[in-house]
C-alpha cells in the first residue's frame, strides 16, 4: 500500500470514528426517549464502544492483514481526541448570547430528565413577561442602566425552541453533560465535528495527485476552519457543527465519485441521520445536497453508484426523520398540524434584529451588502448603502475586535472574504477558459452551483451563520485552480490562498479572546467561593440567561433567585444576569490572562 493511500485511510478512519460517536450517541438517546426513558450516563460510553466496533470492521476493509494494528492505532487516537475535546470544552465558558439564553437551558432540561419525544415543557408560571426589550447588561462587570428597545416577543421563544425545534446536537451534548456533570463539556461535539471534517477533507486530498502535500494540508485547513465554525467552537450555537457535517458530506460525495466503497455509504448514512436533526434548515440543506449529488451521478451516467447512494440516503433519511427525528417533525405534526411549527415566530425575531437599511431590500441585495461591508453589526446602521460598503482587503480596529463575536451578522466570514470572492470569480473565469470541458471542472462547478442554490433559497442569507456553506465556494474554486497549467493563475492563486487564510486567522483571534473572558469568569467564581455567603441572583426580564445558575451549582455557590438590592450588585461576567452580595467581593490574585487583558485595555485607552 502506498504511503499516501495509507495516510488517507487512517484519516478516513478518524473521521468515521468521530462522526459515528456523535451519530450513535444521538441514536441511543432517541431510542431511550422514544421508549420513555430519559437521557442517562450510559449512552455516550455505549456509543464510544460501538464506535470502536465500527473502527474494527472499517480497519479490516482498508488494511486487511494489518487491520489489528490499524484498529488499535486509530482507536487510541479517537479516544484521545474525545478526551481532549472534553477537556478543552470544559476549560472555556460559553459566552455567546444564544448559548446562554436557550441552548444551555435546553441541554440542562434534557439532562435533568425532560423527554421532548413524549411531553411538552410548560413555561414556569412565575416566568417574567417583559413589557419591553430591556437589557441592563452592557458592561462586563457592573450593570448598566436599563435601555428600552422594541416591543416584547408575543411568545416565550426559549420554550418554543425547547418544545418544537430540532435539537439533535443538543441531545448529544446533554448526554455528555449527564455523564460528566459539567455543563461546558457538551461543547466537545463542536471540536470533534471540526476534527472529523478536517480529517475527511485531508483524506480526500491525499487521493489527488496534482496537489502537493503542503497544499493538501493548507486546503484542508481552509475548508474545515470556517470562520463560523471557529467563532462558535467554544459556544453551544450549532451553525458551526452544521457546516462541519456538511463539509463531510461534500467531501464524501467526492470520495464516492472516485471509488466504490461500502464504508463511504455507511458514513453517508450517519451524516444524513445527524444532518437532518441539527436545525429545521439543516433538513432542507441535507435534502438539497443529497438530491444535487444524485443528479450529478445520474447525469454522469453512473447509474450503479446513483442507485446505491439513493438507497443509502433514503434509508438514513427515513431513520433520521421518522425515528430519531420523531421529535420534532412528527410531534409537531401531531400536536400542531405543522412540521416546522414556530418558524413564523422565529422569522419575526429575525426581522426585529434585521438592520433597518436591509428591510426593503431583496435577499440578493442584502447578501451583497453584507459581504461587501465591514465585519461589524453597526455597519448597516448608516443612512445609505454607499456608506456601508468598504474596499476589499481593507480592515479596521473594530473588525479585529469583532473576531470574538460568535453571532456576527454582517460580513461574518471575515473582513477579507469580499476580496476572496472577487479573486475566486476571476480564477473561475480562467478555469472556464482552460478546463471547461474536463470532468473535474464540471463536477466542481456543479458543487458550487448546489451550494449557491442553498444560499439563495434562504431569505436571510445576509447573516453568515444561516448560510455557513457559502464559505466553501472560494475554497472549491481554489482547489479547481490547482488543476490549471502553471502559467495560469500564477499570481491570483497565492493571493486567494492568503485572502481565505487571513479570514481564518481573524476568526481564530476570537478563541484567544474567549479564553481570556473565561479566566475572568473563573476569577469571579473563585471570589464567590471565597466569600462563602449566599447571594441573590436576578435574571434580566428580557432574554434571561437562566443557565448561568449551572455555573453556581457546579461550584457549590449558595444562591436564591429574587430582586437584587443593596450596596454590592454585580454582573455575572459576559452575561445579562446580575447578583447581589451582603459584602464586597474579595480581592484575590488575578490569573495572568486577566492581568494581560487589563494591560491591553489600559494601553488602548492611552
Amino acid at each position: 500500500m502506498q504511503k499516501s493511500s495509507r495516510i488517507s485511510n487512517y484519516l478516513f478512519l478518524t473521521a468515521l470514528g468521530l462522526i459515528s460517536l456523535i451519530a450513535y450517541t444521538l441514536f441511543f438517546c432517541a431510542l431511550s426517549m422514544i421508549r420513555g426513558y430519559p437521557v442517562s450516563y450510559w449512552q455516550f460510553p455505549l456509543a464510544a464502544a460501538f464506535m470502536l466496533v465500527t473502527q474494527f470492521f472499517a480497519a479490516r476493509y482498508f488494511f486487511e492483514k494489518k487491520a489489528v494494528s490499524a484498529f488499535f492505532r486509530s482507536g487510541i487516537l479517537l479516544l484521545g481526541i474525545a478526551l481532549f475535546s472534553l477537556f478543552a470544552a470544559n476549560s472555556i465558558y460559553d459566552t455567546s448570547f444564544d448559548g446562554q439564553w436557550y441552548h444551555q437551558e435546553m441541554i440542562s432540561q434534557i439532562k435533568n430528565g425532560f423527554n421532548p419525544y413524549l411531553k411538552i415543557l410548560p413555561a414556569p408560571e412565575d416566568e417574567p413577561v417583559p413589557d419591553s426589550k430591556d437589557v441592563w447588561c452592557s458592561g462586563p462587570v457592573q450593570p448598566a442602566k436599563d435601555t428600552a428597545g422594541l416591543n416584547a416577543a408575543s411568545v416565550n421563544l426559549v420554550y418554543l425552541d425547547i418544545n418544537h425545534f430540532a435539537k439533535g446536537i443538543e441531545i448529544v451534548e446533554a448526554a455528555i453533560y449527564r455523564l460528566t456533570g459539567r455543563i461546558e463539556t457538551g461543547k466537545a461535539v463542536n471540536l470533534m465535528a471540526l476534527i472529523a471534517s478536517f480529517c475527511l477533507c485531508l483524506s480526500f486530498l491525499y487521493k489527488l495527485n496534482p496537489v502537493s502535500t503542503a497544499k493538501k494540508w493548507i486546503i484542508a485547513v481552509l475548508a474545515s476552519f470556517n470562520p463560523i465554525t471557529i467563532a462558535q467552537l467554544t459556544t453551544y450555537c450549532v451553525d458551526g457543527v452544521m457546516i462541519s457535517v456538511f463539509l463531510c458530506l461534500f467531501v464524501l460525495f467526492g470520495l464516492i465519485m472516485m471509488e466504490q466503497n461500502q464504508n463511504y455509504l455507511y458514513l453517508l448514512g450517519l451524516l444524513v441521520m445527524v444532518g437532518v436533526n441539527i436545525k429545521f434548515t439543516s433538513l432542507v440543506y441535507t435534502a438539497l445536497f443529497c438530491a444535487g449529488f444524485l443528479a450529478i451521478l445520474f447525469v454522469g451516467k453512473k447509474r450503479l453508484q446513483c442507485k446505491r447512494v439513493f438507497y443509502a440516503c433514503l434509508i438514513s433519511a427515513l431513520l433520521g426523520v421518522f425515528f430519531i427525528g420523531f421529535h420534532p417533525y412528527l410531534t409537531n405534526l401531531i400536536s400542531t398540524n405543522q412540521v416546522f411549527y414556530g418558524l413564523p415566530e422565529t422569522r419575526g425575531e429575525i426581522y426585529d434584529i434585521t438592520p433597518s437599511l436591509f428591510r426593503d431590500k431583496n435577499r440578493f441585495e442584502k447578501l451583497f451588502i453584507s459581504l461587501a461591508t465591514q465585519s461589524d453589526d453597526q455597519a448597516a446602521e448608516k443612512e445609505s448603502v454607499a456608506k456601508t460598503l468598504k474596499l476589499p482587503f481593507s480592515i479596521n480596529k473594530q473588525e479585529l475586535l469583532n473576531a470574538n463575536h460568535p453571532e456576527l451578522k454582517l460580513a461574518g466570514f471575515g473582513p477579507f472574504f469580499s476580496g476572496a470572492v472577487l479573486l475566486s470569480i476571476i480564477l473561475l473565469l480562467l478555469i472556464t477558459r482552460s478546463a471547461a470541458k474536463t470532468l473535474v471542472f464540471k463536477n466542481g462547478l456543479a458543487a458550487t452551483g448546489i451550494i449557491l442554490l442553498s444560499v439563495f433559497i434562504i431569505p436571510d442569507s445576509w447573516w453568515a451563520r444561516f448560510v455557513p456553506q457559502l464559505w466553501l465556494v472560494p475554497v472549491i474554486i481554489l482547489l479547481l485552480s490547482e488543476f490549471l497549467p502553471a502559467s495560469r493563475g500564477r499570481i491570483l492563486r497565492p493571493l486567494l490562498y492568503a485572502a481565505i487564510g487571513l479570514n481564518v486567522v481573524w476568526a481564530s483571534l476570537g478563541i484567544f479572546y474567549n479564553i481570556s473572558i473565561s479566566s475572568h469568569i473563573q476569577y469571579q467564581l473563585t471570589q464567590l467561593k471565597a466569600l462563602s455567603l449566599p447571594i441573590t441572583v436576578e435574571y434580566c426580564p428580557y432574554r434571561p440567561f437562566k443557565s448561568n445558575h449551572l455555573r453556581l451549582d457546579e461550584n457549590n455557590i449558595r444562591y436564591a433567585e429574587g430582586k437584587t438590592e443593596g450596596k454590592y450588585i454585580y454582573n455575572i461576567i459576559h452575561s445579562n444576569t446580575k447578583f447581589a452580595t451582603t459584602e464586597r467581593l474579595p480581592d484575590l490574585p488575578k490569573p495572568w490572562l486577566m492581568r494581560l487583558n487589563e494591560k491591553i485595555k489600559a494601553g488602548n485607552r492611552e
